[in-house]
């Protein structure tokens, strides 16, 4: 079972590409309703510190470091589609805790089960992550590869605004009352466990191609430092390790500042993530003639600055009139997110 094949027909290849598009919009709708956002809506909900919360946002990060020893387990099985496919799998056994989370009366134990849900989740992911990336590379044809993810990604994203519309009125909805935003939070963590469930079973219906020979005396410290001999991937990697401490030292507080800071409901919030999807579906056909025209380097080269730029505009955003006041000028979470 999940073996791969020596030899994966055209007919094969476009099953697997379909159920693979039915894998993203059911995985898209995980991360809608279950991650981002909503995840940080069920820490205040059940009323984890901020520090909680920052060790919660770093989880996602931290446990990408998973993906090298899982570089040496690909290797060594050379079963990519039973990796990943158990892998995502037990990582969505977490689901079922979370929804649990919030009827846990103890807040220290409602803390740690929450985080201890969250290094599942992530950390299983990013090992499924490692051997999928690999897996996907041999299965989709190079001449359909940009088609493909680019369709892939429009479908996920399409789902993905709506599962975060649902959300948005949810989480309103489980700000009116503590007992009923229990039976909130639980309903829309067993839904991404059902839809986690659908999404599984899809990955598995794709076939994998027998991974080409490999030698079996190169060691795992080879592998992963051999890229580093190359000094553009160096540069990128100065690139992108800048970019991730900015980025995600700020983003993962901009929840709780809008909702302890500036007073907006959990529901509104969300709906900025729903923006998001929407920019994204604006952008993801014309980004590709864009990069092609102009480099993608030339693109970062703009598109960082501004960004950064919109992080330190939401930071210095002032409370609007109407707007019930729920903090005080200069409070220390203020000045904080002002020097982040």
């Amino acid at each position: 079972m999940l073996e791969p094949q020596d030899e994966v027909s055209e007919r094969e290849v476009q099953q697997g590409l379909r159920a693979l598009l039915v894998d993203a919009s059911f995985a898209t709708a995980i991360g809608a309703l279950n991650s981002g956002v909503v995840l940080l809506a069920l820490a205040l909900h059940v009323g984890v510190s901020t520090v909680q919360i920052g060790i919660l946002a770093a989880i996602p990060l931290f446990t990408q470091i998973l993906q090298a020893p899982a570089v040496s387990l690909v290797e060594r099985l050379r079963t990519r589609r039973r990796i990943s496919v158990i892998s995502v799998f037990l990582a969505r056994l977490a689901l079922p805790i979370y929804a649990v989370v919030p009827f846990i009366p103890d807040r220290n134990v409602a803390a740690a089960s929450l985080m201890a849900a969250a290094l599942l989740h992530y950390g299983l992911n990013a090992v499924g992550a490692c051997s999928w990336n690999s897996w996907m590379r041999d299965l989709v044809p190079e001449e359909e590869l940009g088609r493909f993810f680019a369709r892939r990604t429009l479908f996920g994203t399409a789902v993905s605004a709506v599962a975060t519309i649902v959300g948005a009125y949810a989480l309103q909805q489980a700000g009116t009352d503590r007992a009923f935003g229990n039976s909130i939070f639980c309903g829309l963590y067993l839904f991404g466990f059902a839809c986690g469930l659908v999404s599984t079973v899809a990955l598995a219906r794709v076939p994998e191609p027998r991974m080409p020979p490999g030698s079996d005396d190169v060691p795992i410290r080879r592998l992963l430092t051999g890229p580093l001999r190359d000094r553009n991937f160096r540069q990128m990697l100065r690139y992108l390790a800048s970019w991730q401490f900015a980025v995600n030292l700020a983003t993962p507080f901009f929840t709780v500042y809008f909702v302890r800071e500036l007073g907006f409901g959990m529901g509104f919030v969300l709906i900025f993530s729903f923006i998001s999807q929407i920019a994204n579906l604006a952008v993801i056909r014309g980004w590709g003639r864009l990069s092609d025209h102009f480099s993608n380097k030339s693109v970062l080269s703009v598109a960082t600055p501004l960004f950064i730029f919109s992080i330190v505009a939401m930071a210095v955003k002032r409370r609007s009139k109407g707007t019930p006041d729920r903090r005080r000028r200069g409070t220390p979470f203020s000045d904080n997110m002002m020097l982040v």
